[in-house]
């Protein structure tokens, strides 16, 4: 069992990759599809849960990217929108 420093500093980690990912996406304007995968590896999951995941993390970011957005096109995102 880990303790709850090791908990909250992989939690902190975790959650400074997420927010570098948005930037990147929202600085170059391109949804990275394998960025998000890549945020996915430390979870140890099957490949079937793994896109699932994905998915559904794709859904809950669509909305808030392009909020953030302020009306720029965001390149690669309506092909996730499937």
């Amino acid at each position: 069992m880990s303790s709850p420093i090791v908990s909250a500093n992989c939690a902190l980690s975790a959650l400074v990759a997420f927010k570098m990912v948005l930037n990147e996406i929202l600085h170059c304007c391109v949804f990275d599809g394998e960025a998000l995968s890549a945020l996915m590896a430390p979870l140890v999951l099957g490949w079937n849960d793994r896109a699932r995941h994905k998915l559904s993390l794709r859904e809950q970011l669509t909305s808030v990217l392009e909020r953030l957005a302020q009306r720029r096109e965001i390149k690669r995102l309506s092909a996730h929108e499937q």
